[in-house]
């Protein structure tokens, strides 16, 4: 479960708080400047994973310094359609 390693003040703490339906089974990356891409290696390293699985748009492996875990990258095709929980749904199929 990632919300206990959550720092008070992270972006991805505030993260968790707007998209309350996350259930803190995924570390989302919300962004990709230095400074979320710094808190989101801290965070990687002190959840301490068995694997990384990478759901990302580009392939973070590059701009992330995480040596030592092991990173899959899930790919996937996304179709935008009505209602809610569909990315959801996708994320949770790929992780379990």
């Amino acid at each position: 479960n990632v919300k206990p390693f959550l720092a008070k003040n992270s972006d991805l703490k505030k993260t968790f708080d707007k998209y309350n339906h996350l259930d803190g089974k995924v570390l989302p990356a919300m962004g990709y400047s230095e400074k979320e891409l710094r808190e989101l290696e801290r965070l990687i390293k002190r959840i301490n994973p068995e694997v990384i699985v990478t759901g990302t748009p580009v392939d973070i492996s590059h701009v992330i310094k995480v040596e030592g875990y092991r990173m899959i990258r899930a790919t996937y095709e996304l179709e935008i359609t009505e209602g809610e929980g569909k990315v959801l749904t996708l994320i949770k199929s790929v992780i379990e």
